[in-house]
């Protein structure tokens, strides 16, 4: 796990301004290379191959094909030995090299080849060709911009910022999506000009053309439908799975919340990792994780952590955690999970996490109601009314806080790729992994781990297990009141029947109590009228009908998190757009008195 970036083009100066910014990435250190036509930079998280022979940006045995890469490619062993088959020889033991002896042998293509979660960008020298590339989920991120006729790419947005021709503007285009969806989905981003690299897909820039190409993307296609075959398929794959994710060169453990997902992992985890460490992030109050976590971690006999967190501190790392996201992030679930890996990455360098569960198998409540919202209803129509059970801010509402109509966006160009025809349930499921998964929860997985150095894991997101997953009949993900039916099926003989049997739980964040003891003050000073009228962007009536609604205790985590929202998007604009400076120890926008 890494930290990469680069340009066509030379500048010595800004690759090692792009690298720096990005140094939390990769604390272990750091690497260049700079030839005619290309500047490739590298920031290095030791898990495999721990010698300086793992070093990037890392070239084939002629140097004309160099690459600098951030993830793992869980299969190089085997790739390495078909490739030495092919006399192809290797300087190192790292996965890394795997990259560009296989783009040797097949081009680009080679993407197709790799299991794992990687981003990555593949200099060949004697075609002037750059390779940038992400796997087939989308578990890494990689941005790009095309500046002045030469292509800029990173892992991080704030990465590209650090080149002066590039100019800080809102893309008003996804400010709409990210009312809704609470994320920027496709390739756009909330920055105008700047852009990701889609999942499971490769971009060639060449001769100063860009052309992309799509390598992977989950199909439907309804083949299993037995339970029992179903069950123990699934258990199959998910134990390799988990097998493969634990290979390291440094200690590893699990993030544990006590429901479905992260006790699987755990139960899993314990019989092969001696003296399993895990973690859990809570507040001290009823309904939180802490209680269910610890059940689970005695059963498994893990050596268990506990991190409590404060309101006021989760206040303060507002300014220094959006900076890290670099785009606002909605769902605050963000904020805890930093105090979690900021205390465990003083044990563990690498942890297994659930997400990606409920959006291949079915997990949240909102699929269970696919069949009610769809019936007598076209299948566009129907999926309107679906996405809108889940939106932070639906249409009516969106409208309502907007002031610049033009940043409203639409809905259709994802409901007309989405949601044409077949199972609803299935394309409901596909453009939830398609599109939120990656740009939301798997954004912000990478981007709190990473501010830690630390790296990330998600064996339910296994390539293998996804399309597993929609092979399934739609009876084995939701089966009545039941959601990832097959899952809690595999696991019945291994995991307590109460943590099976229960409702999904959705992490507790107590918002009504942090709103009531800092974030009220600290998001009307955000959101103050002055603020607003500067950005242009939002309503205040409608913002200041949001204060008085929370205030009375009208729908009041609803509110509370769209003020939170409306907050977070200030902070973004102060910090990337303004160009106000976040010190890394966080505080900041006037030490948070705004």
């Amino acid at each position: 796990m890494c930290g990469i970036c680069g340009f066509t083009g030379n500048n010595k100066e800004l690759l090692r301004a792009m690298n720096a910014s990005i140094s939390h990435r990769g604390p272990d250190g750091e690497g260049f290379f700079e030839d005619n036509g290309i500047s490739l930079g590298h920031r290095r998280l030791k898990i495999i191959d721990l010698s300086e022979k793992g070093k990037q940006p890392m070239s084939n045995e002629d140097g004309n094909v160099l690459v600098t890469f951030n993830g793992e490619i869980y299969n190089y062993k085997p790739l390495r030995e078909q490739l030495q088959e092919k006399g192809h020889r290797f300087n190192s033991a790292t996965d890394t090299e795997v990259i560009v002896h296989a783009y040797e042998e097949y081009g680009e293509k080679c993407a197709e080849l790799f299991d794992g979660m990687f981003a990555f960008a593949l200099w060949d020298s004697k075609q002037k060709k750059l390779v940038l590339a992400r796997d087939p989920l989308g578990k890494k991120p990689l941005y790009y911009s095309v500046v002045s006729g030469q292509i800029y790419f990173a892992s991080e947005i704030k990465a590209l910022l650090e080149n002066p021709e590039l100019r800080r503007r809102v893309n008003k285009s996804a400010v709409g999506q990210l009312l809704n969806f609470r994320a920027v989905l496709g390739k756009e981003t909330l920055f105008d000009g700047i852009f990701k690299v889609l999942p499971g897909s490769y971009l060639v820039w060449q001769d100063g053309k860009k052309t992309e190409r799509r390598y992977w993307q989950l199909t439907p296609k309804e083949e299993i439908s037995n339970e029992e075959a179903a069950a123990k398929k699934f258990l199959e794959l998910f134990d390799k799975a988990v097998e493969k994710r634990l290979m390291s060169d440094v200690p590893l453990g699990t993030y544990l919340s006590g429901g479905v997902d992260s006790s699987a992992i755990t139960a899993l985890m314990s019989k092969k990792v001696e003296e399993l460490r895990t973690f859990t992030v809570g507040f001290g109050e009823e309904g939180d994780e802490l209680s269910h976590a610890r059940a689970i971690a005695g059963k498994f006999s893990t050596n268990h952590s506990e991190v409590i967190v404060d309101y006021k501190d989760m206040t303060k790392v507002l300014p220094k955690l959006v900076w890290h996201m670099d785009e606002p992030m909605a769902d605050i679930a963000f904020v805890p999970m930093y105090f979690l890996t900021n205390v465990a990455r003083n044990d563990i360098t690498v942890s297994l996490l659930g997400e990606g569960s409920d959006e291949l198998f079915g997990g949240y409540e909102r699929y269970r109601k696919t069949v009610g919202i769809r019936r007598f209803l076209p299948q566009q129509i129907a999926a309107k009314g679906y996405l809108q059970t889940d939106m932070a801010f639906r249409e009516r509402e969106k409208n309502a806080v907007l002031s610049d109509k033009g940043c409203a966006g639409s809905l259709a160009p994802f409901l007309n790729s989405h949601f044409k025809s077949g199972n609803f349930l299935d394309n409901a499921l596909r453009f939830d992994a398609e599109q939120i998964l990656p740009n939301y929860q798997l954004m912000r997985v990478d981007k709190v781990t990473m501010s830690c150095g630390l790296e990330a894991r998600a064996p339910f997101l296994d390539k293998q297990l996804a399309e597993f997953a929609f092979s399934l009949s739609p009876e084995l993900k939701v089966k009545g009141k039941v959601g990832k039916y097959i899952v809690k099926k595999a696991f019945r003989k291994i995991l307590p029947a109460n943590v099976l049997d229960e409702r999904k739980r959705i992490f507790f964040i107590p918002l009504k109590q942090w709103f009531k003891d800092s974030l009220r003050d600290v998001a009307q000073q955000l959101l103050s009228k002055e603020a607003l009228k500067e950005r242009g962007l939002f309503n205040y009536n409608d913002v200041r009908l949001k204060f008085f609604l929370q205030s009375r205790g009208v729908f009041q985590n609803r509110f509370a998190n769209q003020l939170l929202m409306l907050s977070m998007i200030e902070i973004w604009h102060r910090t990337f757009i303004d160009s106000e400076k976040v010190p890394k120890n966080g505080l900041s926008l006037k030490e948070i008195g705004i």
